[in-house]
Order: C-alpha cells, then sequence, then structure tokens
C-alpha cells in the first residue's frame, strides 16, 4: 500500500511538473511588450542612433520594399508633406537627393491608423516611432501597442518630436489614434535589434 502511494504521489508530481512546463511555455511564447523609452533629444537626427536594421520615413521610403527582411505595412493612412526644404531639426533626413534637403513627411489619418511590423524571425527587435507635430496643431495622440497598452503623448512631446521605442517580438502592430488636433502622425518607423 506504501508503495502504491508513492508511486501516485510521484505520478502526480510528475504531471504537475509536465503541466508547469507547459504554462511556462505558453507564457514564454507570449512575452510581454515592452516600451523601452521615449526620446526627445535626438528628433529628425536618427542616424547612427535608430533604423541599424530598417528605416522607413512617410512618402520618401518604399513601405513596399523590406529591410533586412524586415517589411512595414501602413494601414488606413494618408501621407503628407509639410515643408519641402525646410531646415528645421524635427524633420526626419533622407539622404540628399540631386542636393535637396528631405522634406518633412508624415502618414496621417483624422482618426486613427495602424502600423504592422513583420520580422523575418521571432529574435526580439526593438521599433521605434517618431512622432512629432511639425506644423504645431496642438496635437495630442495615443499609441496603442501590440500588448494592448495605451501610450498618450501630450503636446509639449509631440510638438518637439519624440521617438517612442519597444522591445517585441514576432510580428507587432502599432495603432495611432487622433485625441485632439487634426490628425494622428508618425513621421519614421525604425528597427533596431534588441541588444
Amino acid at each position: 500500500m506504501e508503495r502504491t502511494m508513492t508511486a501516485l504521489l510521484c505520478g502526480l508530481l510528475a504531471w504537475a511538473s509536465v503541466l508547469t512546463q507547459r504554462t511556462m511555455s505558453a507564457e514564454e511564447a507570449q512575452k510581454p511588450v515592452r516600451l523601452a523609452g521615449k526620446d526627445n533629444a535626438t528628433v529628425g537626427k536618427w542616424k547612427g542612433k535608430y533604423g541599424k536594421k530598417a528605416a522607413w520615413i512617410a512618402i520618401t521610403s518604399d513601405t513596399a520594399a523590406k529591410q533586412e527582411g524586415y517589411a512595414l505595412e501602413v494601414k488606413d493612412a494618408e501621407t503628407y508633406t509639410w515643408s519641402e526644404n525646410d531646415k528645421d531639426d524635427k524633420r526626419v533626413p533622407q539622404p540628399p537627393k540631386d542636393g535637396a534637403d528631405s522634406p518633412a513627411t508624415c502618414w496621417y489619418n483624422g482618426d486613427s491608423f495602424s502600423l504592422v511590423v513583420t520580422p523575418p524571425d521571432d529574435k526580439p527587435y526593438k521599433v521605434t516611432l517618431y512622432v512629432m507635430d511639425y506644423d504645431h496643431q496642438q496635437r495630442v495622440m495615443e499609441v496603442v501597442d501590440p500588448a494592448k497598452q495605451t501610450h498618450e503623448l501630450s503636446t509639449q512631446e509631440t510638438d518637439g518630436g519624440i521617438c517612442l521605442t519597444w522591445i517585441v517580438e514576432k510580428a507587432a502592430t502599432f495603432e495611432v489614434r487622433k485625441k485632439e488636433g487634426p490628425n494622428g502622425v508618425v513621421s519614421g518607423v525604425f528597427i533596431d535589434p534588441a541588444e
């Protein structure tokens, strides 16, 4: 009887261990998305700091082209050019073409739009969104990250330009919502290693 009880107890402990491992594996597969930082100092001077794997700038980048295996899909957004040759530091510069400066551009929508990043593998990576209220329209926006966490951006943050960086895995969708002002805007999307 004692052996039977011991064997039964060992069997239950082994089964509990298997269940725990399965639960942990499911939790591992759904690691939380983490906001890694807000940067309002870099503004448009992103080269060398952001975009080591990929960089898409509204209008001036081909969003249909993959960069190092990463793809960007922009859903429900229009594009807009604020200024063709402005020297404002908030602009998101591209390499000059024929000596001309890069324009200040954005993706926008009067309500909301989505940015979907698809990586080439399941390794963690960083996604940075560059948001700026270039024409000072008192924009207040929300960015809903892949974990459905909402991050509100004040007029002070959007007016000066801000980079928001998350560490994510797998495909990641970011929803940009207008709260105040004419629309929600994003000027650049950058991909970097999670390190």
